[in-house]
């Protein structure tokens, strides 16, 4: 009775060396993984909407893949109400692989200035949230957040109509 008692706690002792093991090489491989979050990018489009478009590049020199990458990206007016979002899942990084992905965001200008007049003539400060999430080795969640703020001027409603006065023309 000794002997199967103590073959079990020989197993365990080696299966919990194995789990600490591989959790530690995975957090240690996250340092080999490298994000460049690139700068966002406003653009006009033809029926009065904007489009604000983000790149990210993910670098996986880690040990593991890096599984269900998810961006989301959430527009705010000053006040902190949503004004758009939208989101990419990128299924699999494997190691060793480089993946780059634009996300891009539609702002409706008529629906921005249906909440306030003034940016017709002010500028608009809009405040992106970015919220990344993913699975480090396939089964460690990581979840990280950064925030920008971008200026839209005045303008850029002009240029809307002007843009399209043009095309009609």
């Amino acid at each position: 009775m000794r002997i199967p008692i103590r073959m079990i706690g020989i197993a365990t002792t080696i299966f919990w060396i194995f789990l600490i093991a591989f959790f530690i090489s995975a957090a240690y491989s996250i340092r080999d993984v490298h994000f460049d979050l690139g700068d966002p990018q406003v653009s006009a489009v033809t029926d009065n909407k904007a489009v604000v478009s983000m790149n990210i590049t993910i670098i996986n020199r880690s040990f593991y893949n890096v599984d269900s990458f998810n961006m989301t990206i959430k527009i705010l007016n000053k006040e902190g109400f949503m004004i758009a979002w939208d989101s990419i899942l990128i299924p699999v990084v494997r190691r060793g692989e480089e993946v780059t992905a634009t996300e891009n965001v539609t702002l409706d200008i008529d629906d921005l200035l249906q909440s306030n007049q003034n940016h017709l003539v002010n500028d608009t400060e809009l405040i992106i949230n970015t919220i990344l999430s993913m699975k480090i080795a396939e089964i460690i969640p990581v979840q990280a957040s950064t925030s920008f703020s971008i200026t839209l001027p005045p303008s850029l409603y002009t240029l809307n109509h002007e843009t399209e006065a043009i095309a009609h023309g």
